[in-house]
C-alpha cells in the first residue's frame, strides 16, 4: 500500500550513489521553528548529514539557489556537493 506524503512539506534529498534519497521531510510550518533563515538551515543540515560542503538546488543536479534568504517553499530541495560523502 502506498501512503502519500501530506501536502505542504519540505524535503531535503541527498545524492547517494546514482540516486537521490530523502534525508528529511518536515512540515513547512515547522521550518521557521528551527531558524529565521530556513534555507540556510536546510543547507546546514545537508552539510551535517553528508559531511561535505555543498549547496541547495530545486532540481537534481541543478544550479545553486544563490538566495538563501528567500522564502522556503513546500517542495523538494536537493543538497549537491562536488565531493564524495564522508563515510
Amino acid at each position: 500500500m502506498h501512503v502519500s506524503e501530506p501536502p505542504n512539506r519540505v524535503k531535503l534529498l541527498l545524492a547517494i550513489g546514482n540516486r537521490s534519497e530523502v534525508a528529511l521531510s518536515i512540515p513547512l510550518a515547522e521550518c521557521t521553528t528551527f531558524s529565521n533563515s530556513p534555507l540556510k538551515w536546510l543547507r546546514f543540515l545537508g552539510f551535517a548529514i553528508y559531511g561535505q560542503q555543498g549547496y541547495l538546488s530545486k532540481t537534481e543536479g541543478g544550479a545553486d539557489l544563490n538566495d538563501y534568504t528567500a522564502q522556503i517553499e513546500p517542495r523538494p530541495y536537493y543538497f549537491i556537493s562536488n565531493s564524495k560523502p564522508d563515510s
